[in-house]
Order: C-alpha cells, then structure tokens, then sequence
C-alpha cells in the first residue's frame, strides 16, 4: 500500500481488513471491512 500511496494518483488510501478496530497508519486508512461498508453505502467516498 505505501508503495502505491508513492505515486499520489488518490486523494485517500484505504486498506479494507478483516480486523474489528479502525486505524491509521500515516495517511493510510486502515477500516474493518464493516466500517468501510457502512460509510460507502452512505457516500462517505463520493
């Protein structure tokens, strides 16, 4: 993920895991696959 986040080519970075508590890791969004369904049903990625 870091070396793709190196070519800026996206505003956010997120890393979608099976894991129950969301993170960061520097600029990188590390969301519970839940979460990362929950905001994008309501847009939040629009």
């Amino acid at each position: 993920m870091a070396i793709i986040k190196e070519e800026e080519l996206l505003e956010n970075y997120i890393f979608v895991t099976l894991e129950d508590i969301p993170r960061k890791d520097g600029d990188i969004c590390i969301l519970p696959w839940k979460d990362f369904i929950t905001n994008l049903w309501q847009d939040a990625y629009v």
